[in-house]
């Protein structure tokens, strides 16, 4: 006999997915899996699991993944009950002794190992397809599986010998794109913990090959998918604030606001000889450190000879506080900008596509690390920035002016005086050329004479 140890209702969705998932455990404590339908028109849904079942069984034979085995008992699932840690898992660890590199080579090996269950063939736009994922504008070129499991994320796979997938509810028999599929596990990974943010900082999407595009085009795609499984109903999580009375947290609001400060994600750009360009550029959700401030990490390789930095896309004025780079040691690199210097490393920018641009990157630089404040300003008051700039810039031409017509005033001045010394010594040369002449020495003689 078979005792429920475990039970979970899955009825925050629409009446055709309504499912129970049960954990029963037999009198020699082996476990088991069951799905049942909560509703009539659900068991189709049951029924498709089953069929889907057969059909992933069959388009992962011979590869590294392992379809966990599904079979009927009456009107009900039954599944393997499998024991060992997740591929979620084992990218914590990773995570936890932040080995970036490793984990990025296991996220490679899971897209090589799913892909082998795709096939080959491109993406075209389907009414089934459009029913579930809404209209999407996506490149046909793309590659889709005819049958595709959405719900290969890595807490659904056990990692061993074989890999082992233990859901695969949300199973579609018509084209999805691969990379929707790899979105999807990588959205829900970094959504599953606060701690996986960082990961966000690398552009985790494009070093898959997910383009900005993409990642809109399946944003909405993924909304579509939750509005098609949960139909008129609105989960519980979604209810909080519409039927009771919103808690506020104190210490979220004030990180709120120091997040709404950078409002939009900082974007790096390699120059590679082609100029800067959005192909060879990456995004990230700027993260405070604990001085408030954004602190990065820039890779660096051989071919780059400068790199671009925009902090945001808005108006703002940002204190620049340390840009080095590192070959064996570190150096400091000069850089400029297109805004306006206020003081020291503290700039204006009064447009939305603020720059900081690195020229001076020594050979053998692996990395280049900045650090900034920035506070973002609303457009009324950099208007009034500005206009006050503009008016100290005139009240300093004026005074500018002033001094000049205060020195050229002295010099005219100077002038003056010197051609009165100029006169004056004329009059002295003259008197004393009359005094020294013999009819001026004869006329003072004569009046001595006369007694005048």
């Amino acid at each position: 006999m078979k005792n429920i140890v475990y039970s979970k209702y899955s009825n925050e969705r629409s009446q055709k997915f309504q499912i129970r998932t049960d954990i029963l455990e037999d009198e020699n404590g082996k476990r088991y899996v069951q799905k049942s339908a909560c509703t009539f028109e659900a068991n189709n849904h049951i029924n498709n699991i089953h069929k889907n079942y057969k059909l992933l069984l069959e388009s992962y034979k011979d590869s590294k993944i392992c379809i966990n085995k599904c079979s009927r008992e009456e009107n009900r699932l039954e599944f393997e009950y499998i024991v060992g840690d997740t591929l979620e898992k084992e990218l914590d660890k990773l995570l936890l002794y932040k080995d970036y590199n490793q984990l990025i080579k296991v996220i490679e090996e899971y897209v090589s190992i799913i892909g082998k269950g795709i096939g080959k063939s491109t993406f075209k736009l389907t009414k089934e397809f459009i029913e579930v994922f809404g209209n999407v504008d996506l490149p046909l070129q793309l590659r889709a599986g005819e049958i595709s499991d959405i719900d290969l994320v890595f807490s659904n796979i056990i990692v061993g010998d074989r890999w082992h997938v233990i859901d695969y509810e949300w199973t579609f028999n018509f084209p999805i794109p691969f990379n929707y599929i790899i979105y999807r596990a990588i959205r829900v990974y970094l959504e599953g913990s606060t701690k996986r943010n960082e990961l966000a900082a690398l552009g985790i999407y494009k070093l898959f090959g997910i383009t900005e595009n993409e990642i809109i085009q399946y944003s909405n795609m993924e909304e579509s998918f939750q509005n098609y499984v949960t139909g008129y109903l609105v989960p519980l999580n979604k209810l909080y604030g519409y039927t009771t009375e919103m808690n506020l947290n104190i210490h979220k609001i004030i990180e709120y606001q120091r997040a709404n400060l950078l409002k939009n994600t900082v974007q790096v750009f390699y120059d590679k000889g082609k100029g800067f360009c959005e192909e060879d550029s990456y995004k990230f959700y700027p993260l405070l450190n604990g001085s408030g401030k954004v602190k990065t990490e820039i890779l660096v390789t051989p071919n780059i000879r400068k790199i671009r930095i925009d902090p945001t896309s808005n108006n703002c004025i940002i204190n620049i506080g340390n840009i080095v780079g590192y070959t064996t040691r570190y150096y400091a690199i000069d850089y400029y900008t297109n805004g306006i210097e206020l003081l020291d490393n503290f700039i204006l920018f009064t447009n939305d596509d603020p720059q900081i641009i690195i020229e001076d990157i020594r050979d053998g630089t692996i990395k280049i690390i900045v650090e900034f404040e920035i506070e973002t300003i609303a457009d009324v008051i950099t208007i009034k920035l500005c206009g006050l700039i503009e008016k100290q810039d005139n009240i300093s031409k004026e005074k500018e002016n002033e001094i000049k017509e205060k020195e050229n005033e002295i010099k005219e001045k100077e002038n003056e005086i010197k051609e009165k010394e100029n006169e004056i010594k004329e009059k002295n040369k003259h008197i004393m050329e009359i005094e020294t002449s013999k009819t001026w020495k004869y006329m003072q003689k004569f009046k001595r004479i006369i007694g005048k």
